[in-house]
């Protein structure tokens, strides 16, 4: 048996009198001022269900859109911050390769990073191993770039 706590922030919103139609009796009837549960913002199912059983030690989470409050909520209830969304994985990646390429930023050297960085999420899949890439992960592969292309301009310079 699975047993589970989910977590759901749902914002609550004041409908304005007006008109509804009744079901049951099959009319118009008025509507007084009410409040109504929209659909969740934030959610959490703790803990997590993987390979077929419940695992202790993570969490999933939902939301609708990544804001500063959803990650000071997860700091105050877990003590822990949650993964950046894609928007600010896009925005980091490119200061990365920005910052690590400098003044080598061509299409040549992005698209030799892009084959590199092709072959090691290659091997992260046949090896099953979940692949991090850090600053100094990605200096290697822009420097082993260049140490290929160097190397092949010298087979090919006429004597």
């Amino acid at each position: 048996m699975y047993q589970f706590t989910l977590f759901l922030l749902c914002p609550v919103t004041l409908l304005k009198e007006g008109l509804c139609f009744d079901k049951e009796k099959d009319s118009f009837i008025a509507r007084s001022e009410d409040f109504v549960v929209q659909k969740p913002e934030l959610s959490f199912l703790y803990p997590a269900f993987h390979e077929r059983a419940s695992d202790i030690h993570s969490l999933l989470y939902r939301t609708k859109k990544r804001e500063s409050e959803l990650d000071k909520l997860s700091e105050t209830l877990f003590g822990i911050s949650l993964p950046f969304g894609e928007k600010e994985q896009k925005q980091q990646f490119s200061a990365l390769v920005q910052d690590v390429l400098k003044k080598d930023c061509t299409f040549e050297n992005i698209r030799a990073l892009q084959e590199n960085l092709q072959g090691l999420k290659e091997q992260g899949k046949e090896e099953e191993k979940e692949q991090i890439l850090s600053k100094s992960t990605v200096k290697k592969l822009f420097r082993g770039r260049r140490r290929r292309r160097r190397g092949t301009r010298k087979l090919f310079r006429p004597v």
